[in-house]
């Protein structure tokens, strides 16, 4: 039996003049499964708060990272992080 296909969203900053939890609130109600943002030096938001608010205002969309610039991060605190955004 084929599973259900999915959709999902990459996002570097809110929707214009929204917050981070009126625009997860608008991807999950788009019919989106999943949002996930990057973590490069740049013009974009850190992800950890914008995952942490995504997941906060909605109840199915699925939060993640692509990928976390690691080099910058100690292991500990971010696995401390990522194990606080899963509560």
């Amino acid at each position: 039996m084929a599973k259900p296909f999915r959709f999902g969203v990459q996002k570097h900053a809110p929707f214009p003049d929204t917050t981070w939890a009126e625009t997860a609130e608008r991807i999950e109600d788009a019919g989106f499964s999943t949002m996930v943002m990057p973590d490069h030096f740049g013009d974009q938001h850190a992800p950890i708060v914008g995952l942490t608010a995504a997941a906060t205002a909605t109840t199915e969309l699925r939060v993640g990272a692509l990928v976390f610039g690691n080099d910058y991060k100690h292991p500990v605190v971010m696995a401390k992080e990522m194990a606080s955004l899963d509560v």
